[in-house]
């Protein structure tokens, strides 16, 4: 089945894109594997990678064997300049102001990938130029961020989905990843220096992507605030860390903070909990709804939520994690996910509402988790 995205404009070639839905599931291996879709606007001037088995040489014959050509990507209004103004919102262009870098005939529809520096993305499909390679004239390609939105309708209503898709999310939730790492988190304790420093006792850097659900919360490329991932297109995070709609991003499968994640997805609408102005807040909650759905893999996956009639007690054994500071000077966070077992304490702290949790060590600590 081939579906052509709706606002397809042979004269402009708009949305020059379509999706094919394969007879039967393609069975990944070492050299057959699916590529993640860039969801951020892309980096003027990054160098990306396109490739095919198209001309080598304008109206010169095809080839047996991929080739594949570095391009940079260039601001619109250079592109502009060189196409007279032809150049649309769901469009950019790349390769070289001296040319000898371009796609070529039978290239067409090919991916455009970047490098992340984790993996390669896809970021455009080539579309169309003038000649091949020529000076002044770049290969223009379609925008798949601008796209998104589209490309997931179209698989969701037509099933078009990832194995991992077809489970029952609330069968999946809450599995964590197997993993080697010899380590496992310790209790929390509480560290007080001579000099009245606080510090988290029994930190430990979480194994990779051993918690899933865990998501970052970024603004500008820099982590602020953290959020757990409870639908494929919710996240679930604290009303004080004043997520904005439109503007954040939510960045999944991450370990690594200097590293780029799995899936970043921009923040589409928050919804807060009602407060009272009360202090602390009886209810520090916010709903965080996805701009697309989350893909699920090994590194991204569902937490889950516990039932209303559900009580927590002292026989319950809990996990914080996050990358905040271990001390409360600590003005660094750390890059990695970082993890502490905590214990819930029978005991009644007079200052908190009903609807939160009370441990003995201090509310504030990880405030930033």
């Amino acid at each position: 089945m081939i579906i052509n995205h709706y606002g397809y404009n042979t004269r402009t070639k708009e949305s020059d894109m379509a999706l094919l839905k394969l007879q039967q599931p393609v069975v990944f291996n070492q050299f057959i594997r699916p590529i993640d879709l860039w969801m951020t606007p892309l980096p003027l001037h990054r160098k990306c990678t396109v490739t095919g088995w198209g001309s080598t040489r304008e109206n010169g014959p095809r080839v047996n064997r991929l080739q594949e050509v570095n391009v940079t990507i260039l601001p619109p209004d250079v592109c502009n300049q060189y196409y007279l103004g032809r150049i649309r919102s769901s469009m950019f262009c790349a390769g070289k102001d001296g040319g000898g870098a371009d796609a070529c005939q039978g290239d067409s529809g090919g991916p455009l990938s970047c490098f992340t520096g984790s993996r390669y993305e896809l970021a455009g499909l080539v579309s169309w130029g003038v000649g091949c390679g020529r000076a002044r004239r770049p290969g223009v390609y379609t925008k798949l961020q601008q796209h998104t939105p589209w490309i997931y309708d179209v698989m969701s209503d037509q099933n078009r989905v990832y194995t991992d898709d077809l489970t029952n999310e609330e069968d999946r939730c809450g599995e964590q990843q197997s993993s080697s790492c010899d380590h496992a988190p310790g209790l929390i304790g509480l560290s007080v220096s001579q000099d009245g420093e606080v510090s988290v006792e029994n930190v430990t850097q979480s194994c990779p992507f051993f918690w899933p659900w865990q998501v970052s919360l970024q603004s500008n490329g820099r982590h602020y605030c953290s959020g757990a991932l409870i639908h494929r297109r919710w996240v679930i995070t604290a009303k004080h860390c004043n997520v904005r709609a439109k503007e954040d991003v939510v960045a999944l499968g991450v370990h690594d903070l200097r590293f780029s994640s799995s899936q970043t997805v921009p923040v589409d609408e928050v919804f807060n909990l009602p407060q009272d102005g009360s202090f602390p807040p009886k209810s520090d909650l916010s709903l965080v709804r996805l701009s697309v759905p989350a893909r699920f893999s090994s590194q991204v996956s569902l937490v889950c939520v516990p039932d209303e009639d559900e009580e927590l007690d002292d026989s319950w054994h809990c996990v914080t994690t996050g990358w905040g500071a271990v001390k409360i000077t600590g003005r660094l966070r750390s890059s990695f996910v970082l993890s502490v077992t905590r214990c819930l304490l029978p005991v009644w702290c007079g200052h908190m509402g009903q609807r939160a949790l009370c441990r003995r060590q201090t509310v504030r600590l990880h405030q930033n988790i």
